[in-house]
């Protein structure tokens, strides 16, 4: 999945795959990545567009969708 790079805080960079609608974020902090199931495009897409990243995860992904922590490996 090609991940890009995003201007926040707390998120390094981010990857989305429309087909499986899997989220992965990439976070500052320890360079840690989730992943995240069954989220619609639109929800990707109000994340890439918003003012505010960081605030858009907290608000409309984390604790919403279902998500594991990736390894390097995967």
């Amino acid at each position: 999945m090609q991940m890009n790079p995003v201007s926040s805080s707390m998120i390094q960079e981010i990857g989305y795959d429309p087909e499986t609608k899997t989220l992965r974020v990439r976070f500052k902090r320890k360079n840690i990545l989730w992943q995240y199931e069954d989220v619609p495009s639109t929800v990707y897409d109000q994340l890439t567009t918003s003012d505010s990243i960081g605030k858009c995860f907290h608000a409309d992904i984390r604790n919403i969708y279902s998500a594991r922590r990736l390894y390097e490996t995967e």
